[in-house]
């Protein structure tokens, strides 16, 4: 490291070490691929491990470790993405990440449906059934119940 300090100068090591620092920064913060790695992982567990089962009613589900929950939400329409093949069952619901949202306000959901349909009434009883819900995925939830 003092070879290539030596090499650059101080000025160019300190600006390339700040440009890796603030690209890393970057990634975490605002790129919803890398910073939500684990949110959109347990999303996919849960409707991989789901995927067959047709929900009368919205389901809640935690990691084992209590770190993130999710809910079930009944998906209107086709999922997004178009047919697979070979083909599988196609999900019915998809599943609402409550815990966190991304910073471009996406709020996490997996699979993508046109438009989905959870009652207001479990809407309303989130917060006491998950303690950490985030407030913006709560509104967006709202926003969409009846």
């Amino acid at each position: 490291m003092l070879q290539l300090m030596r090499l650059l100068g101080p000025a160019v090591f300190v600006i390339l070490l700040g440009s890796v620092i603030a690209s890393v920064w970057y990634a975490f913060a605002y790129d919803r691929e890398l910073s939500h790695k684990a949110g959109w992982s347990v999303l996919q567990g849960f409707e991989f491990s789901e995927r067959g089962n047709r929900f009368v009613s919205s389901r809640l589900r935690r990691t084992k470790d209590g770190r993130y929950a999710a809910v079930s939400v009944l998906g209107i329409g086709e999922p997004e993405g178009g047919p697979t093949d070979p083909p599988q069952i196609a999900p019915s619901n998809a599943w609402v990440l409550l815990n966190e949202h991304a910073a471009d306000e996406t709020v996490l959901v997996t699979p993508q449906f046109h438009s989905y349909r959870i009652s207001c009434a479990l809407v309303g009883r989130l917060p006491s059934a998950v303690p950490d819900v985030d407030s913006y995925v709560l509104k967006y939830l709202s926003a969409r119940c009846r």
